[in-house]
This record gives C-alpha cells, sequence and structure tokens, in this order.
C-alpha cells in the first residue's frame, strides 16, 4: 500500500532480520539512508522531516523536509547541505526472535 499510495519507483523490502540496521548502526525507526552504491558512502542518514520534535510528540506543520532537500542535492549535482540528522522514533529491538536467529 506505501509503494503504490507514494508512487514510488522503486522496490520496497523489509528488513526483517535486521541486517540493513545493522549494517548502518541504526537505532531508531524511522531512519532513511541514502548510500551510493558506486562510490560506497552514506550521503545522509538521518530523518525524514522534522514533524516529530520528541517521541509521540510533534509539530503543527513541518518545516523542513529532511530527505526532499536531500534528493533534490544529489538530483541537482549539489552538495547535501546536511549530511545527518537525528531520527525521532522507536528504538529498533535486536532481541527478538528473528533478529537473534541470524
Amino acid at each position: 500500500l506505501f509503494k503504490e499510495e507514494y508512487a514510488l519507483p522503486f522496490d520496497l523490502k523489509t528488513d526483517y532480520f535486521k541486517k540493513q540496521s545493522k549494517r548502518y548502526n541504526l537505532e531508531v525507526l524511522p531512519t532513511v539512508v541514502i548510500y551510493d552504491e558506486r562510490e560506497e558512502k552514506i550521503l545522509y542518514q538521518g530523518r525524514i522531516d522534522n514533524r516529530f520534535y520528541g517521541v509521540g510528540k510533534q509539530r503543527q506543520i513541518t518545516t523542513h523536509n529532511d530527505l526532499i532537500a536531500a534528493l533534490e542535492a544529489i538530483t541537482k549535482q549539489q552538495a547535501i547541505e546536511q549530511k545527518s540528522t537525528q531520527p525521532v522514533g522507536c528504538f529498533i529491538n535486536f532481541a527478538d526472535n528473528i533478529s537473534r536467529s541470524n
């Protein structure tokens, strides 16, 4: 549903075994990682936008879209102004049965 609702032109995969979460040292969901496969480096990592400023606390108006800003900079071949931000959300459970089995 999410892919269709937002008309995303790429495949989405659930990180059931938390391999990507561990690879990028993620602690909180949601966290966005823009990774350059050719250069083998992270271009942006952090929050989607500043809607949430604390767990369960959100602004009436989102004033900055960090992910959009990063993607626009990439498409314009410009430097990303803010390469990382602190995500706000739920901690990833690395102690669940699925994570521990791998």
